[in-house]
C-alpha cells in the first residue's frame, strides 16, 4: 500500500509539474507573440513613412531607407534598385552607391555611362569609396568620351540630376561656359577643404575637378590629395570618412605603398581605436575591436614592416592569463565542493547506514512522512546539495517545511533562512514564532521582537512586540540581555527620529 500511494503521489506531482511547464510555455509563446506583432507594426510605420516621404517630399534619405526595407524584409531587388536610383537622384550618397553596385536579381540595368556619372555625384556627396573607384579604374577616359557628345551628356545628366541640384555641381560645370565661375568654386571647395575635416564633401568634390581637368589643370596626384585631405589635418580628423577611405583600399586592389598618405590615415585610425578600445568589455573587444585591430595594422605592415600590434599582443596575454586563473579557480573550487561534499556524506552516514545507494531517497522519504523530523531534515539537506540525489529546489523547501512542522530546530531555521533571503518576511515570522514559543529558541525571539517593533510591514503589531522584547529582557542569559539591549536602543532610535521629523510636527 505504501508504494502505491507514493506512486500516486509522485504521479500527481508529475501532473502538477507538467501542467505548470505547458502554463510557462503559453504565456512565454503569448509574450514573443505580442513582441512580434509590435515590431511588425513598428516596421509598418516606419516603412510606409519612409515611402511617403521618397514619394511625396522627395527627400533623399527616405527613398535610401525605404529600398534598404524593401531589399531586406521582401527580397524584391528590383524594386529596392528602383528606389536607390531615386534616393540617388534626390542627393544620397548611398543611394547612389548601392544604385551602382547592382543587385543580384535586378533585370532593369542602368547605363554604363549613368553609372559613372551615378559614382561622380557619390564622391561629390562625400562617399570616398566611390572617388577611389573612380580613380582606380580610371573611369575619367570613359566618362570623357561623353564630353563628344554633347546630346547624350545632358541626357544623362537629366536623369542623374532631374530635380536636385545636390551632388551635381561637378556634373553641371563640365559643360558650363563659364569658366571663371568654374575656377571660383574650385577656389571656394580649396579653401572650405582645408579648413575642417567635417567639409569632407569638399575636398571630394575639388578630387573631381583635378581628376578631370576641369576649370584646372588636369592632376591625378592632387585629386589623390584632395580625397586624403580631411584625413590630414593637423588636430582635426574625420574619423566615419577615413574609415571608409580604407575600407576602400581595402576592397580594391591598389598598390599601398604608392600611397603614404594611406599611413599616416591608418596610424592615426589605429590610435583613436585603441584609446576606444581600451575600456571595452571582452564581448565588445572580441566582435568590435580585434578585427580592424588587425586590419589598420596589416595595413601599417605593408609600409613599415611592423607586422605586430602591441595593444592586441597585450590584450591576448591578458585573456590568456584570465582563461588560466578561471581554469585554477574552477579547481580549486571543485576541490572544495568535493571536500564538502565528503564532510556531508560523512554526517549522512548514520542516516544511510545499510541502505542500498539506490533506495536512500525512497527509505528517508517514508521515514519523513512517518514522523521522524530529523531525517526530514537530512532529507531537505541532500536534495539542497544534490548528494545522493539531484538537486532540486522545490524538494529542499518541501522537506524543510516538513521537519519544521515536526519541530526539528534544524529544518525550521534552514526554512527561516530561505524566507528571509527572499524577502518572505511573513512567512520568515511564523517560522521565528515557533521557533521561540515551542522550542524557546532566545535567538528567534529576538527576530520576532526586531520584525514586529521596526518593520513597517507590521507597524500594527506594536503590542506583540513589546511582550516579546520584555520576555527577552526578563531572561537573564547572555544572548537574550545583548538583544534586549540592541533592540531596545534601535527602538529608541527611532522614535527620536520620528520626533524630528517634519511630518511629526515638532519644530
Amino acid at each position: 500500500m505504501d508504494d502505491e500511494s507514493e506512486l500516486n503521489n509522485k504521479s500527481e506531482e508529475l501532473q502538477k509539474f507538467l501542467g505548470k511547464v505547458k502554463r510557462n510555455i503559453i504565456i512565454t509563446l503569448s509574450l514573443l507573440f505580442s513582441l512580434l506583432f509590435l515590431l511588425v507594426l513598428c516596421h509598418r510605420f516606419l516603412y510606409s513613412k519612409s515611402y511617403s516621404d521618397c514619394v511625396l517630399k522627395n527627400d533623399a534619405e527616405s527613398c535610401y531607407h525605404y529600398a534598404s526595407s524593401v531589399a531586406n524584409s521582401t527580397f524584391d531587388d528590383q524594386t529596392a534598385h528602383k528606389y536607390y536610383v531615386k534616393a540617388c537622384n534626390y542627393g544620397s550618397a548611398n543611394g547612389c552607391y548601392m544604385a551602382t553596385a547592382g543587385l543580384p536579381m535586378v533585370t532593369e540595368i542602368i547605363s554604363p555611362n549613368e553609372k559613372y556619372m551615378m559614382q561622380i555625384k557619390a564622391c561629390e556627396l562625400g562617399e570616398p569609396f566611390n572617388c577611389l573607384e573612380i580613380l582606380f579604374r580610371q573611369k575619367e577616359k570613359a566618362f570623357s568620351k561623353m564630353l563628344y557628345d554633347p546630346v547624350l551628356y545632358k541626357k544623362v545628366y537629366s536623369s542623374v540630376c532631374p530635380e536636385s541640384q545636390s551632388g551635381c555641381t561637378f556634373l553641371s560645370d563640365v559643360i558650363s561656359e563659364n569658366s571663371i565661375e568654374v575656377r571660383e568654386h574650385v577656389t571656394t571647395l580649396l579653401n572650405e577643404c582645408k579648413k575642417r575635416s567635417s567639409n569632407s564633401k569638399s575636398c571630394t568634390t575639388a578630387s573631381l575637378y583635378y581628376l578631370f581637368g576641369v576649370g584646372v589643370k588636369k592632376d591625378r596626384q592632387k585629386a589623390t590629395n584632395m580625397i586624403f585631405s580631411p584625413c590630414l589635418l593637423s588636430g582635426d580628423f574625420n574619423s566615419d570618412y577615413c574609415e571608409n577611405l580604407v575600407y576602400g583600399f581595402n576592397r580594391l586592389p591598389f598598390d599601398l605603398k604608392s600611397y603614404p598618405e594611406l599611413e599616416q590615415t591608418v596610424s592615426f585610425l589605429l590610435r583613436n581605436l585603441e584609446q576606444e578600445c581600451s575600456n571595452v568589455s571582452s564581448y565588445d573587444f572580441e566582435n568590435r575591436c580585434k578585427y580592424k585591430l588587425n586590419k589598420y595594422q596589416n595595413i601599417l605592415c605593408v609600409f613599415n614592416n611592423d607586422c605586430n600590434n602591441q595593444f592586441l599582443n597585450q590584450y591576448e596575454a591578458f585573456v590568456k592569463k584570465q582563461k588560466q586563473q578561471e581554469i585554477e579557480n574552477n579547481r580549486v573550487q571543485t576541490e572544495v565542493n568535493k571536500k564538502a561534499n565528503d564532510q556531508y556524506r560523512k554526517i549522512l552516514a548514520p542516516f544511510i547506514k545499510d541502505i542500498p545507494e539506490d533506495q536512500i531517497e525512497n527509505t528517508l522519504s517514508k521515514k519523513c512522512k512517518n514522523g521522524d523530523g530529523i531525517v526530514c531534515g537530512v532529507l531537505a539537506g541532500m536534495y539542497d546539495r544534490g548528494a545522493y540525489v539531484n538537486k532540486n529546489y522545490e524538494k529542499n523547501i518541501e522537506y524543510l517545511k516538513k521537519g519544521c512542522e515536526l519541530n526539528e530546530l534544524s529544518s525550521c531555521r534552514g526554512l527561516s533562512v530561505k524566507y528571509s533571503v527572499n524577502n518572505k518576511d511573513e512567512d520568515a515570522l511564523e517560522i521565528y514564532k515557533q521557533l521561540c514559543d515551542n522550542l524557546d529558541q532566545k535567538e528567534e525571539c529576538a527576530s520576532v521582537a526586531k520584525l514586529y517593533l521596526l518593520n513597517d510591514k507590521f507597524s500594527d503589531k506594536q503590542e506583540q512586540g513589546k511582550e516579546y522584547l520584555k520576555a527577552l529582557c526578563d531572561d537573564k542569559s547572555e544572548r537574550s540581555q545583548h538583544h534586549c539591549k540592541d533592540i531596545t536602543r534601535a527602538v529608541e532610535l527611532r522614535d527620536r527620529h520620528r520626533e524630528m521629523s517634519p511630518s511629526s510636527g515638532t519644530k
